[in-house]
């Protein structure tokens, strides 16, 4: 089997930039050129970092220093290759060997999703930073993916659940304080609309270019661009928090 099948039939909740889809890797690129106006000067925290082009990103934006960590082994070997600038670790998100009270800021993107304790990602995340320290993540938003009525949502072993505002902020208290909400991928708010849905879901039974339309509209939404959230209509979720 070549590298490049491997990646995609071993790794497909991973996002390698040379063979991703272009509309996950321009989501993911958007992401980090988001964060680029918070780390000038800070120590930044990548966690599953992947193959490093985020924690460039990060780096080259004037972070004082860039950590990345990654559970694949080879993802990091390759990383070391590509931006022998930054650190590069192996490690569990839920268990990064980094130093307590280490970091300025942590940046996570599409990873808490997939692991199997959400809590302790949480505490983790809150032990390496620093007091008053950054946490910025992105997440899939389940009230959006669940209302396509076209979407398949494979559990595959890399892939746990979807998170909401509310989920969110359960896990969140004690350890932080949301400061700020963001999304990408925002859909209309008529497709938000539960009575709305079942009736575009009955139509496409009759039109096949009416199914087609509907389950384009929730997967292309608007874009990959990060914007503030007013109404819960964002694919993606991302959360800026402070520790408490």
């Amino acid at each position: 089997m070549s590298k490049t099948l491997e990646k995609v039939v071993n790794h497909s909740e991973r996002l390698y930039p040379d063979i991703a889809p272009r509309r996950g890797r321009d989501d993911h690129f958007a992401r980090y050129e988001f964060v680029k106006q918070f780390v000038r000067g800070k120590t930044v925290a990548d966690i599953g970092c992947g193959e490093g082009y985020g924690a460039d990103i990060i780096r080259t934006a004037g972070a004082k220093g860039v950590i990345g960590l990654e559970l694949d082994a080879e993802s990091v070997i390759t990383a070391r290759k590509k931006y022998p600038g930054i650190e590069f670790v192996v490690g569990d998100a839920t268990k990064t060997g980094l130093l307590d009270a280490s970091v300025d800021i942590v940046v996570s993107f599409e990873v808490w999703h997939h692991l199997d304790d959400y809590e302790k990602f949480i505490t983790e995340m809150r032990r390496i930073l620093k007091p008053g320290g950054k946490l910025i993540v992105s997440v899939p938003n389940r009230h959006i993916i669940y209302l396509n009525p076209f979407h398949r949502h494979m559990l595959t072993e890399f892939y746990r659940t979807d998170f909401d505002k509310e989920i969110i902020e359960k896990y969140l208290k004690g350890y932080f304080v949301v400061d700020k909400w963001f999304g990408q991928r925002f859909v209309r708010l008529i497709y938000a609309n539960p009575p709305v849905r079942f009736l575009l879901w009955l139509l496409s039974f009759t039109n096949k270019n009416i199914a087609e339309r509907i389950g384009r509209a929730f997967r292309l939404a608007n874009g990959p661009m990060v914007l503030p959230l007013t109404q819960n209509n964002a694919r993606i979720l991302i959360f800026i928090a402070h520790t408490t």
